[in-house]
């Protein structure tokens, strides 16, 4: 199920994940990783005051309260992204995936189905939106689809752990039994797939679409 699913989301997300952030001085941290990211939020925050077109400032911001679990402000973030550069292919998935954590459901939004849909009308290859998709539709019941993106997410990647984890969830998938749907009385708890993984090493493409060069 949707448990077993994640695990394999917490190594492949990673290759999508920001790693160097920086740190306002003169503030002492809260202990634990939460601490460290709310010290980014706070000099993030000046970023886009001072420059509220700052691409990469609002989505470092929606990233880090995603990993906060503050999903409005998260999905406030991406959507100020997207209102400045409509295009801009992290956005649209982080929004996506903000989207679906936040409905506390296994089934993708229909948002987030259509912003991950445009995603990969413009690039099939974006490892996270074919993740994600993936995901959909495993949820919606058409397992051909998911092993299908699926597939093609695991040709993508490099030999590896990640590679291997997806390889063995295609296998998982294509001999269980097809899932039942939730119920709409019971949601599913989301668990999310980020917590405990900032400054990890990116290694992937599809956050070079998005971040602007830091030299």
């Amino acid at each position: 199920g949707l448990a077993g699913l994640l695990l394999v989301s917490v190594p492949l997300l990673t290759l999508f994940l920001y790693t160097q952030l920086g740190r306002p001085d003169g503030i002492d941290p809260e202990p634990g990783p939460n601490g460290e990211l709310r010290q980014i939020l706070g000099e993030l925050t000046s970023r886009v005051r001072n420059e509220p077109e700052d691409i990469d400032a609002w989505n470092r911001l929606g990233m880090i309260w995603k990993q906060l679990q503050q999903y409005p402000a998260s999905e406030g973030a991406f959507r100020r992204v997207i209102y400045i550069e409509p295009e801009n292919e992290f956005a649209r998935v982080e929004l996506a995936e903000t989207l679906l954590y936040a409905s506390n459901r296994a089934q993708l939004p229909p948002e987030s189905r259509e912003l991950l849909d445009s995603v990969l009308a413009d690039n099939p290859d974006n490892q996270k939106a074919l993740w994600l998709a993936g995901l959909g539709a495993f949820h919606e019941g058409d397992e051909r689809r998911a092993l299908g993106l699926w597939i093609r997410l695991r040709d993508l990647l490099p030999e590896g752990n990640v590679r291997q984890r997806v390889t063995e969830q295609i296998a998982q998938v294509s001999d269980a039994p097809q899932p039942e749907p939730v119920a709409e009385s019971a949601p599913a708890p989301m668990t999310n797939p980020h917590a405990g993984i900032l400054g990890m090493s990116t290694g992937g493409a599809g956050m070079q679409a998005a971040s602007r060069d830091e030299d």
